[in-house]
């Protein structure tokens, strides 16, 4: 390399005859480079320099090495550019407050402030930050005085995986306060929210499976209501309890809560009392299953579903055996439950009691058989279900059967029938039943299929896992080969 000067042209090895005369040169206006660390690339950048072949100004020469030494980071501003060159953190904090006024960066250890963002999103954390899906280390840079956010270090993050869907890399790289304040709509302890599972080390994918699971369970609960929470959060009850007093207009902790007095609070209450009874015909006569009835004498909206719950529970076995004795109180109530149960289908109110993908292998199972024989088949939306009287009074339903061939398929949820393979004899898995064991559903399911066996029934369990999650076509050849129809 030849080197150009005002006054003449040198041979680079005349201008530098030693290595060391070239890194007295850089470290004059050494670009931010510490020459002790970086001396052996230096040294042998100049035996390089020495048989290139072309000649370029003197003047130049400092930029000339920066590009030789290839170095990546070309932003002063981030921290890779200074440790690239044999940098430290404190000689990137001097320069920053000399050129800015502003830092320092600290290091990512417990107890130390730093400023952090991801997008448009700044916050401050006291620590290292952690992927919240995965707790993985985040990846990060630092430009000026704050660390960037990159990404999850775990390659198998949802946050990696799910790169378009933003929400899931804001749940995974911000704070819970900052996430929530982006996205008020989102309750990350709902268990129909996806984010509430990925927290919990779910993928996307069976996130959405569990979601579709907890909406089957609450079809048919109210919103809001006690058992909605219990099945949808993982507050406990007394949570629960203090979540609905906080939250209910009807209940006078809301109006406390507010600042209001307990005078003024006693008095909103009885206008939304008020509101709530306003569209009623009053000149009917409200009898104690009526809400409004209860709304009336100044009960609370929860409290008068109680009343109107315990109101219609008054009529029970117990009770018609207490008035017309045994047997013609037996008589009585089984011929109540057959009339209410027909007025239910009739109306097209009987959803409740069966599932709409068992339906979807009853129908499967129904084309098997010869359009004249479908008579005899009977399931919940085809003929309507089978039914057979209790020994103790009350009705058993099946929920496929097949009365001219006597055989008879339950359909059984896991939850609400206690799978044995899910469940021990002690546990309490139905979510709507939770007084009630393992053990207490086996002998009732016990005791519908004995009565079932007693009238000339062949029956079979199928569990909802085992179809709705399992091999679907075993389990239809199954269901045949149980039916003779294979």
């Amino acid at each position: 390399m030849k080197l150009k000067t005002k006054k003449r042209l040198f041979e680079f090895n005349e201008y530098f005859k030693t290595p060391e005369d070239f890194i007295n040169f850089i470290n004059w206006d050494a670009h931010y480079i510490n020459i002790e660390i970086l001396r052996d690339r230096i040294v042998n950048l100049y035996y390089e320099l020495i048989i290139i072949d072309e000649a370029i100004k003197l003047s130049i020469l400092n930029w000339f090495v920066i590009e030789k030494l290839n170095f990546k980071n070309k932003s002063i501003y981030k921290l890779e550019f200074w440790l690239e060159r044999g940098k430290d953190l404190n000689d990137y904090n001097r320069w920053l407050f000399k050129k800015d006024g502003i830092g320092p960066i600290k290091p990512l250890d417990y107890g130390n402030i730093n400023k952090f963002k991801y997008g448009k999103f700044k916050f401050k954390l006291n620590d290292k930050p952690k992927c919240r899906i995965c707790d993985s280390n985040l990846n990060v840079e630092i430009i000026r005085d704050t660390y960037n956010i990159l990404g999850c270090s775990n390659n198998d993050c949802e946050s990696n995986k799910n790169t378009h869907i933003s929400t899931i890399r804001q749940l995974a790289f911000l704070p819970e306060k900052v996430f929530h304040e982006k996205n008020k709509r989102v309750n990350v302890n709902s268990k129909l929210t996806k984010e509430y599972w990925l927290l919990r080390g779910y993928s996307l994918e069976n996130s959405k499976a569990q979601i579709n699971k907890i909406k089957n369970l609450v079809k048919f609960v109210p919103k809001q209501s006690f058992d909605y929470y219990k099945i949808t959060t993982d507050m406990s009850d007394e949570e629960i309890k203090l979540f609905h007093s906080l939250n209910s207009k009807l209940c006078l902790d809301y109006w406390l809560n507010k600042g209001f007095s307990q005078y003024e609070a006693k008095k909103k209450i009885s206008e939304h009392q008020s509101n709530a009874a306003k569209h009623v015909d009053f000149e009917k006569r409200l009898l104690p299953s009526n809400l409004e009835y209860w709304l009336n004498k100044g009960y609370s909206k929860e409290e008068s579903k109680v009343k109107v719950s315990e109101n219609q529970t008054t009529f029970s076995l117990e009770k018609c055996i207490e008035k017309y004795g045994e047997d013609e109180g037996l008589k009585r109530f089984t011929d109540r439950q057959n009339k209410w149960l027909n007025s239910l289908i009739t109306n097209g109110n009987m959803v409740i009691g069966y599932s709409k993908i068992s339906q979807e292998l009853f129908y499967k199972l129904l084309e098997t058989y010869e359009i004249n024989d479908r008579n005899k088949i009977y399931f919940a939306t085809h003929n309507k279900e089978f039914r057979l009287n209790k020994t103790e009074g009350g009705l058993w339903l099946y929920d496929f059967t097949d009365l001219k061939n006597k055989k008879i398929i339950e359909y059984n949820g896991d939850d609400y029938h206690a799978n044995p393979k899910k469940y021990l004899a002690e546990d309490y898995p139905n979510p709507f039943k939770k007084d009630i064991t393992a053990q207490e559903i086996w002998d009732k399911d016990s005791k519908k299929i004995n009565m079932a066996k007693k009238n000339g029934f062949e029956v079979m369990v199928i569990w909802d896992s085992e179809y709705r999650w399992g091999n679907k076509k075993k389990v239809i050849n199954k269901c045949l080969e149980f039916l003779d129809k294979k």
